[in-house]
């Protein structure tokens, strides 16, 4: 199946398209915008670096909603209610993503695969260059490593 360019004039994406990218372990597939409009409490324009996780909606909704978790019950993710309202960086430190058999750890510079690639997602967005074997890089690349073995177990 393939789109019509013309068919979107206002230069959107083909939801074909955009199928396709969420199957990518790049970020084209795993490092999505998101838009949050609440005029009350979110001032406009803003943006912000910090790092989401899907998981970390159910505590930011709850926290934002002024509830607590129903009794019983644990919650993995992060509120990111504070990066919204204003009150600081906040985010995660990093993010763990699994597509299909492929799993990463992400932190803000750096992305750690299962399989051992290393990138500097920052300078690297495509992921070109593996720094995998790069000894200057061991820190972040050790510390990335002892989250996913922490996953692991």
């Amino acid at each position: 199946m393939q789109a019509r360019e013309d068919a979107f004039p206002l230069g959107h994406e083909p939801v074909v398209r955009l199928a396709a990218a969420q199957r990518r372990t790049d970020a084209a597939g795993t490092h999505l915008p998101q838009i949050a409009s609440w005029p009350a409490r979110i001032a406009p324009g803003r943006t912000s670096g910090a790092l989401v996780d899907l998981s970390d909606f159910p505590p930011t909704l709850l926290d934002l909603a002024g509830a607590p978790p129903p009794p019983g019950l644990a919650l993995d993710g992060q509120s990111f209610a504070p990066v919204l309202l204003g009150q600081g960086a906040g985010g995660r430190r990093w993010v763990f993503s699994q597509v299909q058999q492929r799993c990463f750890v992400r932190g803000r510079r750096y992305k750690l695969y299962g399989d051992g690639r290393f990138y500097d997602v920052a300078a690297d967005p495509e992921e070109e260059r593996d720094l995998s074997g790069d000894a200057t890089l061991a820190g972040p690349r050790d510390g990335l490593q002892a989250v996913l073995d922490s996953l692991r177990r």
